[in-house]
């Protein structure tokens, strides 16, 4: 029986009254059973339910054969953009590493753990200057 790992608390409906953790449940159990019998439309449901709805949309035929004609791979260009981007903007990108130092602590502080000193005075001093100003 499905119930997500989330409790009653995690899911309210706009209508508490109408329809309980219960009947969505039921629903959801009824959807999946459906869904296993082959129901197309209630497998599309559950996808956007589940994972949610696509970031984007897949590309036409036409444009996937003029992207091979022209020897395009758009996954390769995003791939590719930041690689490019550092080597054509180096001035741009001279912070990249101190930025990821402040990730690591922010994130390290999240959860309460220790950040190794590898990560530089200088990350360390932004995130107290943050902590103290309340960012």
């Amino acid at each position: 029986m499905w119930n997500g790992g989330l409790s009653s608390k995690d899911i309210q409906p706009m209508h508490n009254d109408l329809v309980t953790f219960d009947d969505w449940r039921d629903a959801v159990n009824a959807a999946l059973a459906a869904a296993k019998q082959g129901d197309n439309s209630v497998r599309a449901w559950l996808g956007q339910y589940l994972l949610g709805r696509p970031e984007m949309k897949a590309p036409t035929p036409l444009n996937v054969v003029v992207q091979q004609l022209n020897r395009d791979d758009p996954v390769v260009d995003r791939l590719a953009r930041p690689v490019i981007n550092r080597e054509l903007f180096p001035m741009a990108n001279e912070n990249d590493e101190w930025e990821k130092g402040v990730k690591a602590l922010v994130a390290a502080d999240r959860k309460g753990t220790r950040v190794s000193d590898r990560t530089g005075l200088r990350a360390r001093a932004v995130h107290n200057f943050l902590k103290e100003i309340g960012g």
